[in-house]
């Protein structure tokens, strides 16, 4: 493998680094010519979340599909390279060929992402303050009394119950049960019925019954004695239990995973945003419009909006003035397009060429 570039990228780069802020890295390469005729190399190598490295063909590839965040490794000033080969010289002697109307999609797909995360937060934030808790099976049970079996379940449980009861509640409320005060897990024996999820559960006097283990992702049956009375019928929802599963384990790896300084900003304003992604949001617009108004791409974004971006990020900035702003510039956007001087697409032949000689 043979190293072309290595180089800063983000927050560096923009200008809009805060106290915590991670140093991103971006490379390229390429390999030997014999590599490439066998099939033994690398498009892409994740070094971490924070360093990535890219063949230089595939590189190539997505230029030409105007992917923003490799249009924007083009203009990043030298400055920030810390190792650029010179065969590189031909294609960021080239890099406004790549300034084309395809960015317009590109850009504004990226642009609606960023939207879309910023807002995701409200999901886990009302997990934080009413669902933290593990919810077990048993959560998703439901008692059933009717069916055909309405007289015996009043026998059980006289007038005081509907015909649809959570199980956690029948079992903690075993005052309102007349005939039997004393019921616990172990005087329960459940056997299958005929409707989905849904089973026929018993009254074993002797106990030794059951119908959950510890650490249980499903109700178990038991072997039902004769002369076991009927209680009723048990449902379980265990397609809203693995829902439930799901949730909570998507919520337990962000909640390992967040950074605490940008979520605790999110509490202290009361946005109910991931405020660095609203404030990539904004960076985006703003590049786009610049783009298809000025015809040039801007990543250093000190002598531009990088005192704003950073007030963004420090919860400064109103949500109702940046859901404006996202709104308008998107706007604004469409309309530059459409006046735009710039050619429709990059041409396919001439990057393919470049590709060859970079490959060599």
């Amino acid at each position: 493998m043979i190293d072309l570039l290595r180089t800063i990228k983000g927050s560096q780069v923009y200008g809009t680094t805060v106290p915590n802020s991670d140093t991103d890295y971006f490379g390229l390469y390429k390999y030997p010519v014999d590599t490439y005729l066998g099939m033994n190399h690398d498009r892409q190598i994740d070094i971490s979340a924070d360093d990535v490295s890219m063949e230089i063909g595939r590189y190539c590839q997505l230029l030409l599909k105007g992917s923003p965040v490799q249009i924007e490794t083009l203009f990043t000033p030298e400055k920030y390279f810390l190792f650029k080969d010179k065969s590189l010289d031909i294609l960021f002697d080239n890099k406004n060929m790549f300034l084309t109307k395809k960015l317009k999609n590109s850009y504004t797909g990226f642009i609606h992402s960023q939207l879309s995360k910023a807002k995701n937060i409200t999901k886990r934030l009302d997990w934080e303050q009413n669902e933290v808790e593990r919810k077990d099976v048993l959560d998703f049970c439901t008692v059933l009394g009717a069916n055909g079996k309405t007289k015996r379940f009043k026998e059980f449980f006289g007038n005081s119950y509907n015909s649809y009861i959570e199980f956690k509640d029948f079992m903690n409320d075993k005052s309102k049960i007349p005939t039997i005060t004393h019921i616990t897990h172990q005087h329960l024996g459940l056997a299958k019925a005929d409707a989905m999820d849904t089973y026929t559960m018993y009254w074993l006097k002797e106990g030794g019954g059951g119908i959950v283990d510890d650490n249980s992702n499903d109700v178990q049956l038991r072997s039902i004695p004769k002369d076991a009375p009927f209680m009723c019928y048990l449902h379980v929802n265990l397609n809203a239990y693995s829902q439930h599963c799901k949730k909570y384990k998507d919520y337990t790896s962000w909640l390992a995973n967040r950074n605490p300084e940008r979520y605790q900003a999110i509490k202290d304003t009361g946005s109910i945003v991931d405020l660095k992604f609203f404030y990539h949001t904004i960076r985006l617009l703003n590049t786009t419009v610049e783009i298809f108004a000025d015809n040039e791409l801007v990543v250093d974004r000190r002598d531009r909006d990088a005192n704003y971006l950073l007030n963004i990020r420090n919860g400064k900035i109103s949500l109702e003035e940046l859901n404006e702003k996202a709104e308008k510039g998107l706007l604004l956007i469409e309309e530059l397009y459409q006046k735009s001087t710039l050619p429709e697409e990059v041409d396919y032949n001439l990057v393919d060429e470049l590709c060859k000689k970079l490959r060599k």
